[in-house]
């Protein structure tokens, strides 16, 4: 399942996806890796959200180890 970080500031709001790219150390429910494909279908295949949100894709980073799960970290402002 993929997980959020959220930072809301004074006149920029930023929202970090971390998409787990290793599965191995556990396993997901069906539900979960339906929820997450759909997740994943709207964040990577839009480039703008709403009005103003857009996803700085400069800002991606690919292949990170967060305990000791491998991920790609997507930032959107």
């Amino acid at each position: 399942m993929p997980w959020f970080g959220l930072d809301i500031g004074g006149t920029l709001t930023k929202l970090v996806y971390f998409e787990p790219t290793d599965h191995g150390e556990y396993m997901d429910t069906e539900d979960e890796v339906q929820r997450g494909k759909t997740i994943r279908h709207y964040l990577v295949h839009n480039k703008a959200y709403g009005e103003t949100g857009i996803r700085d894709e400069h800002l991606q980073l690919d292949n990170v180890l967060i305990n000791v799960i491998l991920t790609t970290l997507k930032t959107i402002t």
